[in-house]
C-alpha cells in the first residue's frame, strides 16, 4: 500500500489549519464582552444609589442649610431676628419651606419703604416668615399640584400652588406671587424651595399676629466647619451639633 504513494507529493496542509489564534480571539472578545457587561451593571448599580442617596433627608438642619446659601443671608438674619431659627434648627422638624432670596428681600424694603435694620425690626416680619413655613409636610416640587393649597404656620392664611409648566411653581399668597427658582434642596426631615419674592398674608392677620421685636436678638448660630470650609476665605469654625 505504501509504495502506491511513493514518488506522489503530498498536498501542502495549511499551517493556518494548526494555528490557535482564532480560538484566543474568540475568548478575547468574550472576555471584552464580559468586562462591558459589568462596567454597565456597575454604572446602573452606582445610579440607583446616588438616586438613593438624593432622596435621603439631608445631614443639615433648614436652618443650617440656609446659613450655607449666600443668597439666602437676609433670610438667615430675619429667622434670628424673630426667633424661629431655633425651631428650624430642629432636625426633626418636618415641613416645607419657601425661602426668599436677597434680592426678594431687597425689593420688599423697598415697597415698604424700610432699610435691611427697620424690616429686621418690624413686628410682622414674624408673621411673614412663618407664611413661608407649612408644617408637617416635606413636599417635594415633583408632589405639588396646580391648585393645590397649603396650610402655613400663620394661622388662617393658606398659599396656593400653580404649577404653569415643566419646572415653572408658581405659589400664590394673599397679596402677592412668587416664582420657585430653586426646588428640592433637603434639609435633614425638611425640604426648602427658593422663591424669588417674599409673600405676604392678610394685612389683618400679619397685623393680629404682629410679634415684638425690639428685645435683643438672639446670637448668631454658627456655621458647621464643612460649610465655611466650602466658602473662600472662610475662617474654620467648631462644627455644631445635630
Amino acid at each position: 500500500m505504501l509504495s502506491q504513494f511513493a514518488g506522489h507529493a503530498h498536498p501542502a496542509i495549511p499551517r493556518s489549519a494548526f494555528s490557535v489564534t482564532p480560538l484566543f480571539g474568540k475568548l478575547k472578545t468574550l472576555e471584552m464582552a464580559r468586562i462591558l457587561l459589568c462596567i454597565v451593571a456597575a454604572l446602573c448599580l452606582g445610579a440607583a444609589s446616588a438616586e438613593r442617596k438624593l432622596l435621603q433627608p439631608g445631614r443639615l438642619t433648614v436652618t443650617q442649610t440656609a446659613q450655607g446659601n449666600p443668597d439666602l443671608s437676609t433670610l438667615v438674619s430675619a429667622l434670628q431676628k424673630s426667633g424661629l431659627a431655633v425651631g428650624l434648627n430642629d432636625p426633626n422638624f418636618v415641613g416645607t419651606v419657601f425661602a426668599p432670596t436677597n434680592a426678594a428681600f431687597t425689593a420688599l424694603e423697598a415697597n415698604l419703604g424700610y432699610t435691611p435694620a427697620q424690616l429686621l425690626a418690624d413686628p410682622i416680619l414674624t408673621p411673614i416668615l412663618k407664611y413661608h413655613v407649612v408644617p408637617d409636610v416635606a413636599a417635594q416640587a415633583s408632589s405639588l399640584t396646580d391648585n393645590q393649597t397649603l396650610t402655613t404656620m400663620l394661622p388662617g392664611q393658606n398659599l396656593t400652588v400653580y404649577v404653569k409648566g415643566p419646572g415653572r411653581i408658581v405659589i400664590t399668597g394673599v397679596q402677592n406671587s412668587a416664582n420657585v427658582t430653586q426646588p428640592d434642596i433637603r434639609a435633614d426631615k425638611a425640604i426648602i424651595h427658593v422663591v424669588d419674592t417674599v409673600l405676604l398674608a392678610s394685612k389683618d392677620s400679619l397685623n393680629a399676629n404682629a410679634v415684638d421685636l425690639s428685645a435683643p436678638a438672639p446670637a448668631p448660630m454658627p456655621m458647621p466647619a464643612a460649610q465655611l470650609a466650602a466658602k473662600p476665605g472662610a475662617a474654620p469654625a467648631k462644627p455644631m451639633s445635630g
